[in-house]
C-alpha cells in the first residue's frame, strides 16, 4: 500500500476522532442559567497610591484591592496592616513579558490600616480599608 496513502488516512482518523470527542465533551456540560453568569462577580476597586496616603477604601469580600502603582515600581511594594487577618497582600513584579500589579485580596469583613512601602525609595502610603460583605 502506498505510504502517504497510509499517513492521509491515518491523519484524517484522527482529526475525526478529535471532532467527534470535542462534540461529544461539549454537550456533556449543561448550559449556565443567566442567574449563575457573572452574579457575583464586583469589579477591582482602584486604589491609586499616589493619592491613597490618608484615605479610605471599601473592599467587598468578592472584590480585590487593585494597587495602582507607578510603572516599573510593581515588584518594589511591600505592606504591613494594623490588623491582621482582613486582606492579604498579593506582591507584584514581572515575569518575561508579564508584568503583575502588587494587590489586596479580601479575608475577612473589618478594618486595618495598610502601610506601602517602596522597598527602594522608602516612601511609605498609609491608608484604611474596610472590607464588607
Amino acid at each position: 500500500m502506498n505510504k502517504n496513502f497510509i499517513r492521509v488516512g491515518a491523519v484524517a482518523a484522527i482529526a475525526f476522532a478529535a471532532v467527534g470527542g470535542l462534540t461529544a465533551c461539549s454537550n456533556a456540560a449543561p448550559a449556565p442559567t443567566e442567574s449563575a453568569v457573572g452574579s457575583n462577580v464586583v469589579s477591582p476597586v482602584q486604589i491609586p497610591v499616589a493619592e491613597a496616603n490618608g484615605k479610605t477604601y471599601d473592599i467587598p469580600m468578592n472584590s480585590m484591592g487593585y494597587l495602582n502603582v507607578a510603572e516599573a515600581t510593581e515588584g518594589d511594594w511591600t505592606a504591613s496592616f494594623s490588623k491582621s487577618g482582613v486582606v492579604e497582600f498579593t506582591e507584584g513584579g514581572t515575569d518575561g513579558d508579564a508584568t503583575f500589579v502588587p494587590g489586596l485580596t479580601p479575608v475577612a469583613e473589618g478594618t486595618t490600616e495598610v502601610t506601602l512601602t517602596d522597598s527602594v525609595t522608602g516612601e511609605t502610603v498609609t491608608f484604611t480599608v474596610n472590607v464588607t460583605m
